[in-house]
């Protein structure tokens, strides 16, 4: 997603007695030159209890060069004058503390085949920290990142898939901010544009569910060790936008969207963990007063068809 510069920041302020309809919001605009944002994090960079921005900010139009941008709040929805990294190249970013030292940290990965980990520190600034190839074979394009814990020895792991080739990496983080070598995931069979992690089948193990090139979900359970079995299809239609607890029910649901038809914008999805995977198709719609309805979908209907897993 890119953004116009100056961006502009709403301030959430609920007063007593407001609904969440009801909550007032107002900008602050903050200019720091030329260029379009492509991504963008809230976080306590310099540990103050404030909440302050760091950007994923291109340049130039042909997003040659990059800068990672941090912007310390004050607490009043205002911030001080942006903090600058130049680097020199662009492409997708995840963001994460790679070496629990309690800053959040920088990953990219752009055309140029390598995963670079910028270090944050406390002053807004980001360090080099390592660099490491992707395979050979990936070619084309900027992949999406994920940050998580894939085999569960608390360390921070990455996924980066190449929508272009069919092919999706794994990382092992080293928990220094390194990655071991990439693992290519054969057994993917999809180009992955999109990837969001958690636990969907109820096994305490890191899955993933994610969204192919071409359109439509898949469910690609973990083993445990990093490594993880063959995609199971959802959904022929959609497109993943986020996946955690939205009923409370301590198991991971997800929001998918359609892009036309009746069906079209967001829905969301309960989970049921029953050690299988429903093949009931069902569209949860979810309307302008924020109630959910059910109906059949049906292939006509072009609208994102949930498969319970679990």
């Amino acid at each position: 997603m890119k953004l116009p510069v100056p961006v502009l920041l709403a301030a959430v302020f609920f007063c007593g007695g407001l609904s969440a309809d009801q909550a007032l919001f107002r900008n602050a605009s903050i200019s720091f030159g030329d260029g379009s944002v492509l991504d963008m994090k809230t976080a306590d960079v310099n540990h103050d209890g404030k909440q302050d921005v760091i950007l994923f900010q291109a340049v130039t139009a042909s997003q040659t060069a990059c800068s990672i941008i941090t912007m310390f709040g004050n607490g009043d929805g205002t911030f001080r004058a942006p903090v600058k990294t130049p680097i020199a190249s662009c492409g997708s970013v995840a963001f994460g503390d790679l070496d629990s030292d309690g800053n959040v940290d920088v990953v990219l990965s752009g055309y140029d085949r390598l995963i670079e980990v910028y270090r944050g520190n406390n002053d807004g600034s980001f360090t080099l920290r390592s660099t490491k190839n992707r395979a050979g074979s990936i070619l084309y394009s900027a992949p999406n990142l994920l940050l998580s814990d894939l085999n569960g020895d608390g360390k921070i792991d990455l996924i980066s898939p190449a929508g272009c080739c069919q092919q999706t990496e794994t990382f092992r983080g080293n928990g220094d901010g390194t990655f071991a070598d990439g693992v290519l995931q054969p057994d993917f069979a999809t180009a992955i544009t999109g990837i969001v992690a958690g636990d969907f089948d109820g096994d305490g193990r890191t899955d993933m569910l994610v969204t192919s090139r071409n359109g439509g979900l898949s469910l690609i359970t973990g083993k445990g060790d990093g490594n993880f079995n063959a995609p199971t299809v959802l959904s022929t239609e959609g497109a993943l936008a986020a996946a955690g607890d939205f009923n409370g029910d301590l198991k991971t649901d997800y929001v998918a969207g359609a892009a036309s038809g009746p069906a079209a914008g967001y829905h969301s999805y309960s989970a049921t963990y029953n050690g299988n995977v429903n093949t009931d198709p069902v569209s949860s719609t979810v309307n302008s007063d924020y109630a959910v309805d059910a109906a059949p979908c049906t292939p006509a209907s072009n609208c994102v068809r949930r498969r319970a897993v679990h």
